[in-house]
Parts: structure tokens; sequence; C-alpha cells
């Protein structure tokens, strides 16, 4: 429930309400989402407990290796300098869990 000042108040529970009876019967006041985590978490808001996470975590997105051909062996098989890239992505995500 939400405190006439706007802070929030008492937690209220709806179990086994509808909607409209939850309106009625415990005095709550609907909040639109967008407008509930823009009060709540947006910036320069002091952070909640709820929008502090341990993510423990990491990827390797994205690698690339590559090799140029020496001039010499190029020179001997008649070629211009030649290369050979490889990059594959999403090679790696790791998530701690407890």
């Amino acid at each position: 429930m939400q405190n006439p000042d706007g802070t929030a108040g008492e937690l209220v529970d709806v179990g086994g309400m509808t909607y409209k009876e939850a309106i009625e019967k415990k005095n709550i006041r609907p909040v639109m989402t967008g407008a509930w985590y823009a009060w709540n978490y947006g910036w320069g808001m002091a952070a909640m407990p709820g929008s502090i996470q341990d993510n423990t975590w990491f990827c390797l997105r994205e690698i690339t290796l590559g090799y140029r051909l020496p001039e010499k062996i190029c020179k001997v098989w008649s070629q211009l300098p030649a290369s050979r890239f490889h990059s594959p992505q999403h090679l790696l995500y790791h998530q701690q869990i407890d």
C-alpha cells in the first residue's frame, strides 16, 4: 500500500482476490509499472535493496586471430601477401550460481 505522501506503506496481502476486489476492499491504488520504476529506480534516486544484485559472471564474446604469411613464402609461390583471419563469436558465458 502507498501512503498519502507517496512513500511505501505496509504490504497488503491480496491473494485470492480479483483485481476489482483488491481495489475495493483493501483501499489500494494501482500504479502503472513504468511510473513505479521511474519513482523507485529512476536516475537520482537512492539505491533500494531490490535494485542491487550480485551478478558474478563474465563472457568472452569475440576474439580475432590473424596470421600473415611471410613475404619469402609468398614470393616463392608468386602470390601477393596472404593473410588468414578467424573471428568466432559468443565463445564463452560463465555465471556463478550460489
